[in-house]
């Protein structure tokens, strides 16, 4: 359901996926990620939310979706989505870099796998990093230099650990 008045009326939002998690980017864009790892966008067109079709995000598996536009940044343009897995195919996280009609999966492996979630920097557009957190910690890894390492602890950030239930 998605309200255009802060709750007063609701339009309904039918997803042909089922949804494991959603990311809203703006008011008039929305992304569904299913758990067997595809997405699907909705724009508003202003009569409804139109649909595209399902794409893969070539995981296997959905855990968890984000986007790099937070509206206060200015840093970050729409259109970059970060997904992450169940730690159970060959790679973790991926991105598109397209605007989310084709995914480009992060071929370096999180030290520990399991259900990631992902986040993107503020610096996102500059940077290109990346947070992937699960039952291991908070990593970092920059999409604009493939192949890197995924770092733990994070740089200058101290010994962060998780939680049952998130970070500590």
């Amino acid at each position: 359901m998605w309200s255009p008045d802060f709750g007063d009326y609701w339009t309904e939002i039918n997803p042909s996926l089922v949804s494991q998690d959603i990311a809203a980017e703006d008011s008039k864009t929305l992304y569904v990620l299913s758990p067997d790892g595809y997405v699907q966008k909705f724009n508003f067109s202003g009569a409804g939310w139109v649909s595209g079709s399902s794409v893969s995000i070539e995981l296997g598996t959905g855990y968890s979706i984000a986007t790099a536009y937070t509206g206060l940044t200015p840093d970050n343009d729409r259109g970059h989505i970060i997904v992450g897995g169940i730690g159970t195919g060959i790679y973790d996280a991926a991105y598109p870099t397209d605007g989310g009609d084709n995914f480009t999966p992060i071929t370096t492996q999180l030290p520990t796998r399991g259900n990631t979630l992902v986040v993107a920097s503020s610096s996102y557009k500059s940077d290109g990093k990346i947070f992937a957190i699960n039952s291991g910690g908070i990593y970092e890894l920059s999409t604009y230099y493939g192949g890197e390492a995924w770092a733990w602890p994070l740089p200058d950030k101290g010994n962060w650990s998780i939680q049952w239930g998130g970070p500590s």
